[in-house]
């Protein structure tokens, strides 16, 4: 990911020099790609005055003036350790998908390289429900059908970044 990233010329881009316009842009093309429904539950947007802006970082991958993926970090500490929680993992569907894998695989080298000795790529929801109970079944269903809810290519692009998965 880092040397195709490197080669395609793209530029990350964080916080204090993200266009909202543009991010607009690529989130509203993630979207009509990724959620043929609208459910707000699924994603939180990203938002300028949130609850956790003093501590979030966002990042964009830019090339040639335009956005291509976007991700956000959050610290925490657990056990002693300093993490960092990456979130709204969203690129372009239809144009430089190596994009987001370029920004993550560079985020973790450098929060690696900074000290940092634990990364959560967050939850993906729905992925290992077994339909022994109704419930089950339900989200079981939501995570098949995906007419509703498209995460499995969430499930796997996570993966390829994953050390320990906890439940």
């Amino acid at each position: 990911s880092l040397r195709k990233g490197l080669s395609n010329n793209y530029k990350i881009i964080e916080s204090h020099e993200i266009d909202f316009v543009k991010l607009k842009e690529l989130l509203s093309k993630w979207k009509k790609k990724k959620l043929p429904v609208k459910l707000k539950f699924f994603l939180s947007e990203p938002q300028k005055n949130s609850p956790t802006a003093e501590f979030e970082k966002w990042y964009v991958i830019e090339k040639k003036d335009k956005y291509f993926a976007f991700c956000s970090t959050l610290p925490y500490k657990h056990d002693q350790r300093n993490g960092f929680y990456i979130d709204h993992l969203i690129y372009d569907p239809l144009e430089e998908k190596a994009a987001l894998s370029f920004l993550v695989s560079s985020l973790i080298k450098n929060l690696k390289e900074n000290g940092i000795q634990e990364i959560n790529l967050g939850l993906n929801p729905f992925a290992k429900i077994a339909p022994k109970t109704i419930i089950g079944g339900l989200f079981y269903s939501l995570y098949h059908s995906p007419f509703l809810y498209r995460p499995k290519g969430l499930h796997y692009f996570k993966s390829k970044f994953a050390g320990t998965e906890e439940p």
